[in-house]
Order: C-alpha cells, then structure tokens, then sequence
C-alpha cells in the first residue's frame, strides 16, 4: 500500500515567535498618530496605521 502525501502545516504561528514580532513593530514604529504598518505588511493589511 502507498502512502498519501499531505500538506504540513502550522499552528499558531509556530514559525515565528509572534509576540516577539508584535513587540519589535510597536517599538520601532511609533509615532505621534499611532503605529505605522511597514508598507510591506499595509499591502497585505487593509489599513496603514494602528490608532
């Protein structure tokens, strides 16, 4: 009998250590009008700014 190849995936962002991403944008993207979302991720988001 062959074995069926399946999808791995993750869980809970286990890829990456989430609060540590969290902190790194809060810390080095402040501003007086709130949080920046790096354009990288505002692509993705749909909103630029955390208020």
């Amino acid at each position: 009998m062959m074995a069926i190849a399946k999808w791995v995936h993750t869980l809970n962002g286990s890829a990456l250590a989430i609060p540590r991403i969290m902190a790194g944008l809060l810390e080095n993207h402040q501003s007086k009008n709130g949080i920046l979302i790096p354009k990288a991720l505002a692509s993705i988001l749909a909103f630029d700014t955390i208020h």
